[in-house]
């Protein structure tokens, strides 16, 4: 059992989180035993001593980790599973140019988008304008889909991440760097 603002200032002090308390961090904000007021003061202090790789990927795993999680093993598939998530500001673009180049190169790209992102929309909400695109396929439909196209952006269930509100990146992360430089 850790204390959040022992975290806190753990890393304030300059020192790398554990997997166990990075974990237990996105958990609380998960289950709302965080408050926005630490999550801010992480996140403040992860600007200021940035994070190394292994704290990276255990927050982008505890990150993964805390919805449901799709399992592709039983496709079979022949290629790495990838996606693509950005801090914002690129535009729709970026995904529905990668997404296919992505597949063309023999990744599979189950691309989870957004709908209503600022004044211009998401790119969900563009691709809804399509006549008979489907941007909520079931799990089986889905899955036909990627074994088929290879790629395909569609919208977020809600129980895939349940507080995305406060998982975007901007809200934990510094924009001077990304996950994986």
């Amino acid at each position: 059992m850790f204390l959040a603002q022992e975290i806190i200032r753990k890393k304030r002090d300059g020192h790398a989180l554990s997997d166990e308390e990075i974990r237990f961090f996105i958990n609380g904000i998960r289950d709302n035993t965080i408050s926005e007021g630490q999550i801010a003061a992480l996140a403040m202090t992860i600007f200021f001593h940035d994070m190394t790789m292994p704290e990276r990927v255990s927050l982008t795993m505890a990150m993964r980790d805390s919805g449901t999680v799709l399992d592709w093993k039983s496709l079979n598939l022949n290629g790495p599973i990838v996606d693509k998530h950005s801090t914002g500001g690129v535009g729709d673009v970026t995904s529905l140019m990668l997404g296919p180049m992505v597949a063309a190169c023999g990744g599979y790209v189950p691309m989870i988008s957004g709908r209503g992102l600022g004044h211009t929309g998401g790119t969900l909400d563009k691709l809804e304008a399509i006549p008979g695109f489907d941007i909520f396929p079931d799990d089986n439909r889905f899955r036909e889909i990627i074994q088929d196209v290879v790629w395909r952006l569609l919208g977020k269930p809600a129980r895939l991440h349940r507080r995305t509100n406060v998982f975007t990146p901007p809200a934990i992360l510094p924009r001077r760097w990304t996950l994986f430089r």
